[in-house]
């Protein structure tokens, strides 16, 4: 096999260099493409395979060629390169299905090479774009996830080990969630899973007193942060929890308390409000009231005054300074230059093209004809009468035959190319007035557009500009300009709020600095270093001043700037990066969970004696419900020594199809059939990827009726259970029991269920053959009979949880 596939290597990487030369060129992209790949340069060369599957016009025989030149690279050292380039390509919508299949089959092959080198979380990843994307069947799956399992249980080991000789620390705590995390989502160990928890406790209470270090420094927002930080990996009922709630009821107050003081102060106001509900949630009913105070002095109201001059230009450039509420920007717009230009020129051009014309040919052809040539006569010896026979030839008969053919014949025409160039500059000022204040803001726009009208044999065509887009370009990059005044009109109001601001905090006016600083951050959009060291220092703010003021203002990340991965919620099941659909379905389906069946069961009894008289034997037909749950083999790890158990309940009911008794015999006797039950299987064995074998005991409790005859009785028979993976989470089961060694019922069954989708839907048989206490009803009492069997059988449909 290793011969084989080093072949298929040669044969593909030949296939590249072999290529151009079997047929016509696919454009200039594959041609970029196969330079690329004879010079060792193989992403260059996907590169350009991948813009010649998604710009050139290619038939479906010339996509398969380009696909076919991806594979020799990929074959020869595309590796993580090619499966990008295939991801992009299996997004294409007008790729055919035989393309599609061919593609998935290099991104299996190329994930079998990363397997066979120990890669196997790339293996993973590889295996989920190809069962995401197209639903091709892996066969190496199991074996890449089981590795990819064991890998990560023994990293996360290792990890355990080398910190847990370490001080308590932020990193510590960051390593151990997210080793547990990458444990959880590979179906690791629940046990590993439960000492890198208790790891993570510990590492947590001993930090713990950091929290309350910053929440006694007034640190409340850092307080908070790392207060959910500490939380949010541990276990929903982890009592550090409870220590959270305390410190965010705590937190809360003391922020509701800061909102409460600032009433009557709109910048302070609007900016504590906007904090309070970053770091709680909650969104303070004065904090619409307090934006809108806030804007009335940060927002500006741009009052336009328009000099007579290019009132065109003018009227297009007033929407861009004109509007607004607030604080009012006096205005005035001075076009001072406004010139469209015109020019026109005229060329002709040569060209030659050519049309196709018939002709007729004349050529002479030869047809073979057959003619009658005479007769040939011969007398036998003896006979007075000759026998004669007809003597044909053929001869070549010329003939003229016309033939019309086509050719390619030159013409000359003249096309008349007429350019006209449309120019537009317009240039000015616009004075800002505001806060005893004079800004002069130049600005300046020019644009040209060529509009080309070419005539000739081939009609009439028109491309290019008009004199309205050469003006409209130029009043856009003016406006450009006027933007950029407003910009310096609300940098200076900044400032000054900012100066205000400095004054008012050097006064120990707080409140006023508050205000002043809150305006001066609206205004800009951003904090200055010298608003942020305030709020920090006045209400422990950590965070942008900036966020708080955003209109609905976002949650702060409560991380404390650590990497958790999946959120760091490791109850979150975050889809695994080494292929989702495959680990969700395959590696968590190896854990049990339950099952619901509905079918129909056929049940049928052996003759019973009553007062030594065998009574007929009955039998009836029912519809059955069964549901499963399984307990205890929830927390234990699915693979490997394991166990399995299942508490089941069903119920039948149907009619009797036997004939009625005598009512001499039993005047009692109905139609009616039920069948009731529940049993408790506990079974532990071995479970691999691939296969499962359990052992045990299934102790149950049965009763029936068929007609008068009713059945029941304890039961604990030993039970074996075979479990085989046939692809992914599709599971074939069969499941035997017999010799009771208590109760007072004997039963012998089989039960196989056979696997429909990868969903979890089965369809199963059973037959049971049981032996137990029997009652036959009489006239007037219930009298106990012999052992009776009674035989069952039963055809269900049903799912696995």
């Amino acid at each position: 096999m290793s011969a084989l596939r080093g072949l298929r290597a040669m044969t593909a990487s030949a296939l590249v260099a072999l290529l151009p030369a079997c047929g016509p060129t696919l454009g200039k992209h594959v041609a970029e493409g196969d330079a690329a790949h004879a010079r060792g340069d193989d992403k260059a060369a996907l590169r350009a395979y991948e813009k010649a599957l998604a710009e050139d016009r290619l038939t479906d025989h010339e996509r398969g060629e380009v696909i076919d030149r991806m594979a020799a690279v990929e074959h020869v050292g595309g590796g993580i390169d090619a499966v990008v380039a295939y991801r992009k390509l299996l997004g294409d919508p007008a790729l055919s299905s035989r393309d599609r299949s061919v593609v998935l089959e290099h991104m299996a092959r190329i994930a079998d090479g990363f397997a066979r080198s120990g890669r196997h979380a790339e293996a993973a990843s590889i295996h989920a774009i190809v069962l995401e994307t197209g639903g091709a069947r892996v066969p190496d799956r199991a074996r890449v996830v089981a590795a990819v399992r064991d890998e990560t249980e023994a990293a996360a080991r290792a990890q355990m080990t080398r910190l847990a000789a370490s001080s308590a620390s932020l990193s510590k705590f960051e390593s151990l969630a997210n080793a547990r995390f990458d444990v959880h989502r590979t179906g690791g160990s629940t046990m590993l899973e439960r000492d890198l928890a208790s790891a993570m406790e510990a590492t947590a209470n001993a930090l713990w007193p950091d929290v309350e270090s910053l929440e006694r420094k007034a640190r409340l927002e850092a307080a908070m942060t790392l207060a959910y930080a500490l939380t949010a990996p541990l276990d929903p009922k982890s009592p550090i929890r409870a220590k959270r709630n305390d410190v965010t009821a705590r937190i809360t107050a003391r922020i509701e308390a800061t909102v409460a003081e600032a009433r009557g102060h709109g910048g302070a106001l609007a900016m504590r409000t906007g904090w309070m509900e970053r770091v709680t949630g909650r969104t303070h009913e004065l904090r619409r009231e307090a934006l809108d105070d806030l804007d009335r002095k940060a927002r500006v109201k741009w009052a336009l005054e328009i000099t007579p001059a290019c009132t065109d230009a003018s009227s297009s450039l007033a929407p861009a300074i004109s509007g607004g509420s607030g604080a009012l920007v006096a205005t005035r717009l001075d076009v001072g230059r406004c010139a469209p230009d015109e020019t026109t020129t005229t060329r002709h051009e040569t060209f030659v093209y050519y049309v196709t014309e018939s002709y007729t040919e004349t050529k002479t052809v030869y047809d073979t004809v057959s003619e009658y040539q005479g007769q040939r006569c011969t007398t036998s010896y003896g006979s007075s009468y000759p026998s004669c026979t007809s003597q044909y030839g053929t001869r070549q008969v010329p003939r003229t035959e016309y033939v019309t053919k086509t050719r390619q014949v030159p013409r000359t025409g003249v096309n008349t190319i007429t350019e006209t160039t449309y120019t537009y500059a317009v240039s000015g000022t616009v004075r800002f007035a505001f806060d005893e204040k004079v800004l002069l803001q130049p600005f300046e726009g020019q644009a040209s557009e060529v509009h080309k009208v070419t005539v000739g044999p081939a009609g009439t065509k028109e491309e290019g500009g008009l004199a309205a887009d050469a003006k409209a370009a130029a009043l856009a990059r003016a406006s450009e300009g006027i933007a950029a005044g407003k910009v310096r009109v609300d940098a200076e109001r900044a400032r000054q709020w900012l100066v205000r601001a400095s004054a008012a905090e050097t006064q120990k006016r707080d409140f006023d600095a508050e205000d002043a600083f809150a305006v001066a951050t609206r205004i800009e959009g951003k904090a200055s270093p010298q608003a942020k060291a305030f709020f920090a220092r006045r209400l422990g703010m950590d965070s942008d001043p900036a966020d708080a003021l955003a209109g609905n203002s976002l949650p702060a990340p409560m991380t404390a700037g650590l990497a958790l991965r999946g959120e760091g919620n490791v109850f979150a099941r975050t889809p695994l990066d080494t292929a989702t659909t495959e680990e969700r379905d395959g590696s968590e389906g190896y854990r049990p969970k339950g099952d619901f069946w509905i079918g129909v069961t056929y049940l049928g009894s052996s003759e019973a004696l009553r007062n030594g008289v065998p009574a007929p034997s009955r039998n009836g037909l029912g519809a059955s419900f069964r549901i499963g749950t399984a307990l205890f083999s929830r927390a234990v790890s699915p693979l490997g020594p394991t166990m399995f158990d299942q508490l089941r309940g069903e119920v039948a009911f149907g009619t009797r199809l036997s004939p009625a008794l005598d009512d001499a015999r039993s005047p009692l006797d109905s139609s009616f059939l039920y069948a009731l039950g529940v049993d408790y299987t506990v079974l532990a064995g071995y479970r691999t990827p691939r296969f499962g074998l359990f052992g045990g005991v299934d102790p149950r409790a049965r009763t029936l009726g068929i007609g008068d005859l009713r059945t029941y009785g304890l039961a604990a028979p030993i039970a074996l259970r075979g479990e085989l993976r046939l692809n992914g989470p599709a599971v074939l089961l069969l499941t035997a029991w017999g010799f009771s060694p208590v109760g007072d019922v004997d039963t012998f069954g089989v039960d196989a269920a056979l696997p429909l989708s990868r969903e979890g839907w089965m369809v199963s048989g059973a037959v049971e053959r049981s032996t137990g206490p029997t009652s036959v009803a009489g006239q007037a009492t219930r009298e106990r009979t012999e052992d009776t069997g009674v035989f069952s059988f039963g055809l269900g449909f049903g799912k696995r949880l």
